[in-house]
């Protein structure tokens, strides 16, 4: 104790376990003595003895109970103390503050999860009387165990994989890693219905089952993971040659993205992909250095193995052409946009100076429509200036006024009025053999280039 200058002292003590301050005292130093002797009491305390009682043959290595203290309104909680308990279950509080606190204790299990009493994060309500020892008890709810083993496809197993399991009901959850033999164990598990999980690092893939726990006992629960092959990819173009350099991207059962192979085919149009999935998988291949793909789908099945597919690329041909004013006059500087009716193929392109544009590569094995919209505003700024004549003077027909441009959703291969539009033979030499000899194919939106028709691409 310090020395005290004055002959009149205040003093108390707080505890530094719940951080209570005692009732204060005070006393008086009569000259010529120097020491005294206080005692002090913690009048406004009293103590609380607890316990954790488990249920049937539940078991745990320990845990902490918590007392929560009430601010200085009475009505929120500011502080709390905490004391630890072993196996045993028993915890002591020496200075609980008196008057109606709150309490609650979490239990390890044996794999570090955590049990918490009341359930759900709750509290329960304790009276302290001051003075006194109060007497709590928290009872451990009825538990169970989930064990098995986790193998590959093949039945080898599957050793330092993390497996889950986690409550379908308060979605509160424990991992246990698995051995050299791929098997685990979840002990202390409070009775639910659990998700138990894995997730394949080599494929992403996860596999799970439920299983609802019953006290006291071990429910056995073993997991396989989906078998894996290699895919070798063969890339060709339509005329049949392979296609050397060519993106490849795919997507598997397991996964709702694509993923980009690592490097380009190679001269023989070849790219394997490894540890794909059992299940449907669809392998995307990029034409040049475009977002424009041909998509060829498949299944693997079997696991180990490695599995050819032939993947054979959309044939493709050049759209160009003139873009021109309803007179006739080449716009530059504008934009041409070209695309299917489903959006799965769309690009867009300037004019230049000329007013000439071109695309390439574009699937010769659908319908496309081209559109400008600059070169509609551009008529109708001409139409307006051509409207705004001298009063009383007589508004002579234009013979180059043609329909508005075509709204996307229009019918491939026809005019606004219905009339049907051909390809000119400029156009045609652009197109693939196959496409110029196919009607369907030249179902392009098309209108044709003379003195009464824009040349729209």
């Amino acid at each position: 104790m310090p020395s005290i200058a004055s002959a009149n002292y205040i003093i108390n003590a707080v505890d530094p376990a719940t951080t209570i301050t005692s009732t204060s005292f005070t006393g008086t130093i009569p000259p010529p003595i120097t020491t005294v002797i206080q005692d002090i009491a913690f009048t406004n305390t009293g103590i609380v003895q607890g316990q954790v009682k488990t249920t049937g043959a539940t078991t745990f290595p320990g845990g902490i109970a918590t007392l929560y203290f009430p601010c200085a309104n009475g009505v929120f909680y500011c502080s709390s103390a905490n004391a630890t308990f072993g196996p045993n279950g028993n915890f002591t509080f020496l200075t609980a503050l008196a008057g109606t606190m709150q309490i609650s204790a979490s239990v390890n299990t044996a794999q570090g999860g955590v049990i918490q009493l009341p359930g759900n994060y709750n509290r329960n309500n304790i009276n302290i009387p001051a003075q006194q020892t109060t007497q709590y008890i928290f009872t451990l709810p009825a538990t169970g165990n989930v064990s098995g083993t986790l193998t590959n496809a093949d039945g080898t197993p599957a050793p330092g994989i993390t497996v889950y399991a986690t409550s379908t009901t308060n979605g509160i959850g424990v991992h246990s890693v698995t051995d050299a033999a791929g098997s685990y164990a979840f002990m202390t598990l409070p009775i639910d219905t659990y998700r138990i999980y894995a997730t394949d690092p080599a494929t992403q893939g996860k596999v799970a089952k439920t299983t609802t726990l019953v006290p006291d006992a071990t429910n056995v629960v073993n997991l396989v993971f989906l078998g894996k092959n290699t895919l070798l990819a063969t890339v060709r173009f339509a005329s049949g040659n392979l296609a050397p350099g060519m993106l490849l991207s795919i997507l598997t059962s397991t996964s709702p993205y694509y993923s980009y192979a690592t490097a380009y085919t190679d001269a023989n149009g070849q790219y394997s992909f490894t540890n794909i999935p059992t299940g449907p998988f669809t392998i995307r291949a990029y034409y040049g250095n475009t977002g424009f793909n041909s998509a060829t789908t498949g299944t693997v099945t079997g696991t180990g193995q490695t599995q050819p597919v032939a993947v054979a690329l959309t044939p493709v041909g050049t759209v160009s052409g003139t873009l021109t004013t309803s007179t006739g006059t080449p716009v530059a500087g504008a934009y041409v946009q070209i695309a299917d009716a489903l959006s799965q193929y769309s690009y867009s392109a300037p004019t230049d100076s000329a007013g000439n544009y071109a695309f390439f590569p574009v699937p010769a094995d659908r319908v496309v429509n081209l559109y400008s919209f600059l070169t509609q505003q551009l008529d109708r700024q001409n139409h307006q200036g051509r409207r705004q004549q001298p009063a009383g003077s007589r508004r002579r027909p234009d013979p180059h006024r043609q329909p508005p441009l075509p709204r996307p959703g229009q019918r491939p291969g026809h005019g606004p009025a219905g009339q049907r539009n051909s390809l000119s033979q400029r156009q045609r030499l652009h197109l693939p053999q196959e496409c110029r000899r196919s009607p369907e194919l030249q179902q392009f939106h098309w209108v044709q280039r003379n003195r009464r028709q824009r040349n729209l691409l």
